[in-house]
C-alpha cells in the first residue's frame, strides 16, 4: 500500500485529542447554558453515544489512555449530568454482547464510586444483575461467562463497595448458570480475605459466619465447576491466613472429603488445597500427631492441677477479694496465646481470636477465673485444634497415596506434590506415600516420572543448605536417606529405586561426595555402623554401579572383603548384596554380537571366595544361605569363564559335606539348601548355553570379517578361486548345527545323560513323591521349584515328569509346594507349549483353590499366559470371572487389572460373555456377587454389534431353563446392556421367549429398568417402540402374576384335596395361557404350540412336580407324550445339550469343552544316552 498523504486525517491519531478536549469542555460550568442549571437529556446522549460506541471496539479498550479519558467523561457526566442512570443501563447492555469489557467496565465502575464519589452506578448494576432471570443466564452461557467476569473483577477491586449489595446475588446460587456462581463465591472469598478480616464489630462477625457457610454450602455444589471454585476460595483464604481458627478444622474437613469426589478437577484442587493449609498452618512446621497428643495431655494434666488450686484459693479468699480480682481478670487482655510451656507459632490466625467470641463460648463458671487459667484453657484448646488438624491430614494422606494410582495424570502429578509437602511437614503416613511414589519410576507418561524425579530430588538430593552448611554434612545427608529407602522395601521397591538412582547418576545429580560416602559406611569407617547399613550402603552402591561400572570396577578387591568377610559371621544376607553389586561390572548393556564379553578366569579369587563361602555354609545356622546361593551362582555364571567346571566341583563337596554331616546337624535344611543349588545351578547352565551360542556367532562374525579384508588384500585371480571354493556353504548351515548341537545336549545330556546333574534326579524325584517322608513346607518347595527348573532344560524330561507336577499341584498339602508349581506351570508353557496344553484344565482348577496365596499366583499366572497368547482363551476363563468378588482384595484387583488388559485385545471380551453368564448362573453364586460380576465385565461391551447379539443370546437362554434364578440372572444381564435401536427391535423380535418369564417381579423389575434406560436415550421415532414394548410386557407381567397367584391357591387345595378341581383350574390355567395380549403378532402362527408349553409349565406348577429331561426324554421314546409335549421338550434338550442357540462368536472364537480331563500320561523308555560334562560346552569356546 502507498503511503499516506502528507497532512492526511487519521483519525486513530485524532481521538485521543478529541476525547482530551471533550474531557476539558465537561469540566466547565456549562450548566449555566440552560434554563435552571439542568443541561437536556439530548446533549448528555450526544457525548455519550460516541463514547459507548468507541467502547465496543476492542482496539480502542486496548489503549490505556484513551480508556482513561472515556472512563473521566463518563465519570464527570454521571456526577455532574445526573447520567448515573443512563450509565448503569448502558453497562448491563454491553457486558453480555462485549467479552472484551468485563474488565474495563469494572474497573470503570470502581473509578465512578470512589474518584467521582457516584456509588450508585455500582450499586444499580449490581442490582439489574440480580434481577435478572436465571434462564436467561441458561439461554446465553456467554453472557453469563462475560457477567461472572464482570463480577469477579468487582469483588476484586472494590470488595468494601460490593458487600453492602452482595446480598442481592445471593438467590442467584440456586440457579442453573455455574458461571455466576463461581463469580458470586470469588467475590465472597475477595470479602472475606480483605475486608471481613479484624476488628469486626458483632453484625460484621455474623456477615462473615455466614459467607463462610456458604462456601462450606457449595462444595457439594452439583457443579463441578463450582466445586472447584469453592476450594480455590478456601485455598485462598488458607494461603492468606484469613480463616478464623473456629472455622478452621470444621473447613478442612469439609474441603478434604473432595479427595473422593467423581470429578478429576475437582479432586486436583482438593489436593492442591491440602498443599496450601499445610504450608499455611497455624500449628507449626512440624505436624506429627504424636507429639500434639502428648503435649495437649501434659497441658490438660496442667490445667486440672490449676483448677484445683484455683478452687482452694476461691473458698480461703474473702468476697471482696474474689470480686477484685474478678473485676481485674475481666477487664485483662488475656485471650493472647504467649509463650508459656510451649513456644507457638503466632500467625494472623490467632487475630481471630477476639475477646467477644471467647467470652460467649465461656460458661459461667469460667468468667471468676484467674488469668492464668484462662491462658492455660487457651493453650489446651489450641493443643486440640492442632490435634484434630493432624489427625485430618492423615486421614487425607492415606487417600492422596491411593491418588497415585489413578490414571489422571492431574491426579497423579498434584498427589507427588501434596506428599512431598506431607513429608517435609512430617505428616504420619507421608514416608510411605513417598516410598508407594518410587513405583511411578515406571510410568510411561514423561509428565508423572519428572514429576517423582523431582519429587525426589527435593527431598533427598539437595538437602536445605541452611541447615547443612558443609559439603560433608549435605552428602552424609545424602547417603542416610538413600539407604533408609532401602529399609523394609520389597523386591519391587529396590527395583524402582535402582530406576530412579541410575537416572540420578546419568544426570549427575549424585555427586562423588555421596559416593564417597557411602564406600565409607560399606567398609565400617564411620563410627555406629552395623551390618544392616553396611549392607543398605552395598545396596545402593550396586545401584550406582549400573550407571557407572566405574564405581565398583575401582573398589572390586573391597566388595570381595566385605562380602566373604567377618560380617557374614552374622548374616549371609551380605554375601547376596555383595554379590548383585558385583555382577554390575558387566555394565547395563545386554550382551550382543558387537559387545566383547567381559569374563574373569575361573580360578579369580572373586569365584573361589564367594563359592568357598557357599561350601562352608551349607549346614550352618546361618540366615540367608538361600538368597546368598543365588546371587553367587547368577555372579559366577555371569563374570566366569567355563562356570560349569566350578560348580561340577562346588556340588560334590557339598553332597560330601551334607552325607557326612553330623547328628547335630539338622539335615532338612542341609537338603533344602542342596536342592536349591543343584535347580538353580541346572537353570543357569541352560541359559549359558545361550551365552555359548551367542559367543560363537560373534567369533564366527569376527572371522568372516577378518577373511574379508584378507580377501580385499588378495589379486583377483586367487579371490576367485576362493570363492568358487566357499560356494555353497554359507554361515546359515554352520549355525544350524551349532545350534542342533546344543539343543541336543540340553535335550538328552544335562539332565538325562550320564552328567552330574543327572544323577540327582532320583533325588527330587523321590522328595517329590514322598511329602509324608519329607513331611518339611520348605523342602517340598524348594524340591518342587528344583524339578521344575530340570523341566524347563528337556522336553523328553519335562514330558516324563509333568504329570507328577500336576499331581503335586492337586495333593500337595503344602501351600508354598503348589504356589511353586504353578510358578513353574506358567514357565513351562513358554518353554513347552504343546506339552501344557492338554493340561490346562487343572491349571484353571487352582483358581477355586482354597488357599488365598495359591489362587492369587493362579490368577498372576493364567494373566500372564492369556495376555501373551500363550494360552487360548476358552470357556474355563469363566473361573477367573468368579475371582472379581474374591474374599482376597489382592486376588479382586489382579482380576480386574486382567479384564481390562483383557479388553484392549479386539473381541476378545465379547466371545466370553456366552461362557461367563451361563457359569455364574450356574454356579452357587450369591444374587449380589454375579450382579457386581456381570456389571464389570459389561462395562467393557461399548459396540452395538455386540450389543445387538448379546440380546439376542440371553433371550434364546430364557427358553434353556425353568429355573427362575436363571431368568432373573439372564433378565439382569439384560439390564446391564446400552440399547440402541436396533437392540430394541431384536428385544422386541425376542419377545416369545421372556413372555411367560415375566410374572416374575425380579425379572420384571430388570425390563423395568431396560425401558427406563431406553426412554432416556431414545430418539422420537424409536419412542414408540418402546411404548408398544412397555405395555406388552406389563400386560404379560400382569397376566403371569395371576397366573402364580392361581398356581399357588392351586397347591394349597391340593394338600387339602388332592383329587379335586384339578382339570377345573388346569382349565382356567390354559384360558390364561392362551391369552393373545401374552405373545406378539409375529407369532401368531405358533400359538397352539406356545400355548401348549405355558399351559405344561402352569400345570406343572399347579399339579405333581414336572420331570425331568431323561424322564420326558424316555417318554417321547415309548410314545406317552403328546407329538407337541414331545417336540418342546426335545427343543429344550437340544438347547440345554448345545449350551447356546447361537451359530458361533466373532473372531474364530470356539466353544469351550467343559469335560474334566484324566491326569495321565505315560513316561516315553530312555534311550542310550551320550555323556557330556559342563566343561564339554565350555571347550566350544576354548577351541
Amino acid at each position: 500500500k502507498s503511503k499516506k498523504a502528507a497532512g492526511a486525517f487519521d483519525w486513530h491519531e485524532e481521538r485521543e485529542r478529541i476525547l482530551a478536549l471533550t474531557f476539558t469542555v465537561l469540566k466547565l460550568d456549562i450548566r449555566r447554558l440552560w434554563p435552571m442549571g439542568c443541561p437536556e437529556e439530548q446533549f448528555v446522549n450526544l457525548i455519550t453515544r460516541p463514547v459507548y460506541v468507541a467502547l465496543e471496539n476492542p482496539a480502542v479498550v486496548k489503549d490505556k489512555d484513551v480508556q482513561k479519558l472515556l472512563s473521566n467523561i463518563l465519570g464527570l457526566l454521571i456526577k455532574k449530568y445526573n447520567h448515573s442512570l443512563g450509565a448503569s443501563t448502558a453497562i448491563v447492555h454491553l457486558l453480555p454482547h462485549f467479552e472484551h469489557l468485563s474488565q474495563p467496565l469494572a474497573s470503570m465502575v470502581v473509578l465512578f464510586a470512589r474518584e467521582f464519589q457516584s456509588p450508585s452506578v455500582l450499586n444499580d448494576i449490581i442490582r439489574e444483575i440480580a434481577k435478572m432471570d436465571g434462564e436467561e443466564f441458561i439461554r446465553d452461557i456467554s453472557g453469563a461467562r462475560y457477567f461472572s467476569a464482570f463480577l469477579i473483577e468487582l469483588g476484586t477491586n472494590a470488595p468494601d463497595l460490593v458487600l453492602p449489595s452482595l446480598g442481592l446475588l445471593l438467590p442467584h446460587l440456586d440457579g442453573e448458570a455455574y458461571p455466576i456462581r463461581n463469580a458470586i463465591l470469588k467475590m465472597i472469598g475477595c470479602i472475606l480475605s480483605k475486608e471481613l478480616r479484624t476488628e469486626l464489630s458483632p453484625t460484621m462477625v455474623n456477615t462473615r459466619n455466614e459467607l463462610i457457610d456458604i462456601l462450606e454450602e457449595r462444595l457439594l455444589d452439583v457443579s463441578a465447576y463450582v466445586r472447584k471454585v469453592a476450594l480455590q476460595v478456601w485455598q485462598q483464604l488458607a494461603e492468606e491466613r484469613s480463616i478464623p481458627l473456629r472455622y478452621l478444622q470444621h473447613g478442612v474437613d469439609a474441603c478434604l472429603s473432595r479427595l473422593q469426589d467423581k470429578s478429576s478437577i475437582v479432586r486436583k484442587q482438593a489436593i492442591s488445597f491440602m498443599t496450601s493449609i499445610m504450608t499455611s498452618n497455624p500449628y507449626g512446621v512440624l505436624l506429627k500427631s504424636h507429639d500434639f497428643q502428648l503435649s495437649l495431655a501434659k497441658e490438660e494434666t496442667k490445667m486440672k492441677d490449676m483448677l484445683r488450686e484455683f478452687e482452694a484459693k476461691k473458698y480461703s479468699q474473702s468476697d471482696d477479694t474474689i470480686a477484685k480480682a474478678s473485676k481485674d481478670d475481666t477487664e485483662n487482655d488475656s485471650y493472647l496465646i504467649e509463650e508459656k510451656s510451649l513456644e507457638i507459632e503466632k500467625t494472623s490466625f490467632s487475630e481471630n481470636i477476639d475477646k467477644k467470641s471467647m467470652e460467649s463460648n465461656m460458661e459461667p463458671s469460667q468468667e471468676n477465673e484467674s488469668t492464668e487459667v484462662k491462658k492455660q484453657r487457651v493453650v489446651v484448646s489450641y493443643l486440640r485444634d492442632a490435634f484434630a488438624f493432624s489427625i485430618s491430614l492423615e486421614k487425607a494422606v492415606l487417600t492422596v497415596s491411593q491418588l497415585l494410582g489413578s490414571t489422571i495424570t492431574t491426579d497423579v502429578t498434584e498427589a507427588i506434590r501434596c506428599l512431598v509437602t506431607a513429608s517435609q511437614f512430617q505428616v504420619v503416613g507421608a514416608e510411605n506415600g513417598v516410598r508407594k511414589m518410587l513405583m511411578l519410576m515406571w510410568s510411561k507418561d514423561n509428565g508423572v516420572k519428572q514429576a517423582v524425579l523431582d519429587a525426589y530430588r527435593q527431598l533427598f538430593f539437595k538437602p536445605d543448605p541452611v541447615v547443612y552448611t558443609t559439603a560433608k554434612s549435605r552428602n552424609t545427608m545424602v547417603a542416610k536417606s538413600l539407604m533408609n529407602l532401602t529399609t523394609s522395601a520389597t523386591l519391587a521397591d529396590l527395583s524402582a529405586l535402582q530406576e530412579l538412582v541410575y537416572t540420578m547418576i546419568k544426570e549427575k545429580e549424585l555427586d562423588d561426595g555421596v559416593i564417597k560416602q557411602l564406600w565409607n559406611v560399606a567398609s565400617q569407617r564411620v563410627p555406629n555402623v552395623d551390618v544392616d547399613h553396611v549392607r543398605q550402603a552395598i545396596v545402593i552402591l550396586g545401584m550406582a554401579g549400573r550407571g557407572k561400572p566405574d564405581i565398583i570396577q575401582e573398589n572390586v578387591g573391597l566388595l570381595v572383603a566385605i562380602g566373604a568377610g567377618p560380617l557374614t559371621q552374622e548374616t549371609l544376607l551380605i554375601t547376596r548384596d555383595a554379590c548383585m553389586a558385583l555382577k554390575q561390572l558387566t555394565g547395563p548393556k545386554k550382551a550382543t554380537l558387537q559387545t566383547l564379553p567381559q569374563r574373569f578366569p575361573r580360578d579369580h579369587a572373586i569365584f573361589t571366595t564367594f563359592l568357598q563361602v557357599l561350601q562352608d555354609n551349607i549346614c550352618s545356622s546361618k540366615e540367608g544361605f538361600i538368597p546368598a546361593a543365588e546371587q553367587v551362582i547368577n555372579m559366577v555364571y555371569m563374570l566366569a569363564e567355563q562356570p560349569g567346571t566350578l560348580f561340577t566341583t562346588l556340588l560334590r563337596e557339598m553332597t560330601s559335606t551334607v552325607m557326612q554331616a553330623d547328628a547335630a546337624v539338622n539335615k532338612t535344611i542341609c537338603f533344602t539348601r542342596l536342592v536349591f543349588v543343584i535347580g538353580h545351578v541346572a537353570m543357569k547352565q541352560l541359559v549359558h548355553t545361550d551365552y555359548i551360542q551367542l559367543e560363537l556367532k560373534r567369533r564366527r562374525a569376527v572371522q568372516e570379517d577378518s577373511d574379508a579384508s584378507k580377501k580385499k588384500s588378495m589379486p583377483k585371480s586367487t579371490q576367485k578361486h576362493d570363492d568358487e571354493d566357499d560356494m555353497g556353504v554359507g554361515g546359515a548351515s554352520a549355525e544350524d548345527v551349532e545350534a542342533d548341537f546344543i539343543h541336543a545336549i540340553c535335550e538328552r545330556e544335562l539332565v538325562s545323560g550320564n552328567t552330574l546333574l543327572a544323577t540327582y534326579t532320583p533325588l527330587l524325584v523321590s522328595i517329590c513323591t514322598n511329602p509324608a517322608t519329607f513331611s518339611n513346607s520348605q523342602l517340598q518347595a524348594t524340591s518342587v521349584l528344583a524339578l521344575s527348573k530340570f523341566m524347563c532344560i528337556s522336553s523328553e524330561f519335562c514330558e516324563e515328569h509333568l504329570q507328577l507336577l500336576f499331581t503335586i499341584l492337586e495333593t500337595s498339602p503344602y501351600p508354598d509346594a503348589q504356589c511353586n508349581a504353578i510358578i513353574a506351570l506358567g514357565d513351562l508353557a513358554f518353554r513347552f507349549p504343546n506339552l501344557i496344553e492338554p493340561w490346562t484344565d487343572h491349571i484353571y482348577a487352582k483358581l477355586r483353590s482354597k488357599n488365598d496365596l495359591v489362587r492369587m499366583n493362579t490368577v498372576m499366572v493364567l494373566t500372564h499366559l492369556i495376555l501373551n497368547d500363550m494360552v487360548k482363551v476358552k470357556g474355563q476363563i469363566s473361573n477367573l470371572a468368579v475371582c472379581l468378588e474374591d474374599s482376597n482384595p489382592r486376588i479382586v484387583d489382579l482380576s480386574k487389572l486382567f479384564f481390562s488388559e483383557l479388553s484392549n485385545k479386539g473381541n476378545a471380551i465379547y466371545n466370553i460373555m456366552p461362557d461367563v453368564i451361563s457359569h455364574v448362573s450356574h454356579e452357587e453364586i450369591p444374587g449380589t456377587q454375579m450382579k457386581s460380576i456381570m456389571t464389570f465385565l459389561f462395562s467393557f461391551i461399548q459396540k452395538e454389534r455386540h450389543s445387538e447379539s448379546l440380546v439376542e443370546k440371553l433371550c434364546q437362554r430364557f427358553r434353556a431353563t425353568h429355573d427362575a434364578t436363571h431368568w432373573r440372572s439372564f433378565a439382569f444381564c439384560l439390564s446391564l446392556i446400552n440399547y440402541s435401536d436396533r437392540c430394541l427391535k431384536k428385544l422386541m423380535d425376542q419377545f416369545a421367549c421372556f413372555h411367560d418369564k415375566l410374572g416374575d417381579s425380579t425379572v420384571f423389575s430388570s425390563f423395568q429398568d431396560i425401558l427406563a434406560k431406553a426412554n432416556k436415550f431414545a430418539k422420537p421415532e424409536t419412542k414408540e417402540l418402546v411404548a408398544e414394548l412397555d405395555r406388552r410386557i406389563k400386560e404379560c407381567h400382569e397376566k403371569g402374576t395371576e397366573g402364580i397367584a392361581i398356581a399357588t391357591n392351586a397347591e394349597k387345595g391340593k394338600s387339602k384335596a388332592p383329587n379335586q378341581h384339578v382339570g377345573r383350574k388346569t382349565k382356567q390355567l390354559e384360558e390364561i395361557s392362551d391369552d393373545e395380549n401374552c405373545s406378539p403378532n409375529t407369532h401368531q402362527g405358533k400359538s397352539k404350540r406356545d400355548s401348549t408349553k405355558t399351559k405344561s409349565k402352569l400345570v406343572e406348577k399347579a399339579g405333581p412336580p414336572a420331570r425331568n429331561l431323561k424322564q420326558r426324554n424316555l417318554a417321547v421314546r415309548k410314545g406317552r407324550m403328546s407329538s407337541d409335549e414331545s417336540n418342546d421338550s426335545l427343543d429344550d434338550i437340544d438347547l440345554l445339550l448345545s449350551g447356546s442357540e447361537t451359530d458361533g462368536d466373532v473372531d474364530g472364537y470356539n466353544p469351550p469343552n467343559f469335560g474334566r480331563q484324566k491326569v495321565s500320561a505315560k513316561p516315553k523308555k530312555s534311550t542310550k544316552q551320550q555323556i557330556v560334562h559342563f566343561d564339554e560346552l565350555d571347550d566350544l569356546l576354548c577351541d
